[in-house]
């Protein structure tokens, strides 16, 4: 999450250099937006557990499928023009990049043509891995979850508050995508 705020940051500034003379503080904003809204049917993680358990199996569908995204991008550029478009395209396409490593449940890139979710340097026990690249299918996501031990309730505190790998690039990306902004605007 923290990872993909930066890169909203970095491609608003990024963009936004290229199309105006000075960067809306807007368009930043947009470009964070952009880069969140794969992930906006994960605020079920706000529900009550009971009600979450239903909605966290649905989590990576829809929202989390690449080729979706190819007609929205071409009524976000038909309707805001090209600036917003390609932050549009850019920020959705780095989520999904960043969805296929390490961390997460991969991503059905090939979606609708294929269920297979892809992944690359997956997690293992809270540990990101050597294994290069793995791939499954839905029927076989019950024996990739004991593979990488599991997916619990305690994932936010084994990755984004304990010093780890994940830690460092996502905070570390965040706090220099912050001195840009700063560096910016101030």
């Amino acid at each position: 999450m923290f990872l993909d705020i930066a890169i909203g940051i970095f491609a608003g500034l990024g963009i936004g250099g290229v199309y105006f003379e000075t960067i809306p503080y807007w368009f930043v904003i947009l470009g964070i937006l952009f880069a969140l809204l794969p992930d906006i049917d994960g605020v079920s993680w706000l529900l009550k557990p009971s009600v979450r358990k239903e909605w966290y199996k649905s989590h990576r569908t829809y929202t989390g499928y690449p080729f979706l995204y190819i007609p929205i991008a071409g009524i976000v550029f038909l309707v805001f023009g090209k600036a917003v478009g390609i932050l549009f395209s850019i920020c959705i396409l780095w989520h999904h990049i960043h969805d296929t490593f390490f961390l997460g449940w991969g991503v059905m890139w090939l979606w609708p043509f294929s269920k297979r979710k892809w992944k690359f340097f997956p997690d293992r026990d809270g540990k990101i891995s050597f294994v290069p690249m793995i791939s499954w299918l839905p029927h076989e996501e019950e024996k990739i979850r004991q593979w990488s031990g599991g997916h619990d309730e305690g994932w936010i505190k084994r990755y984004y508050l304990r010093p780890n790998f994940i830690a460092y690039l996502e905070y570390g990306s965040l706090l220099g995508a912050c001195l840009c902004l700063c560096g910016y605007y101030l």
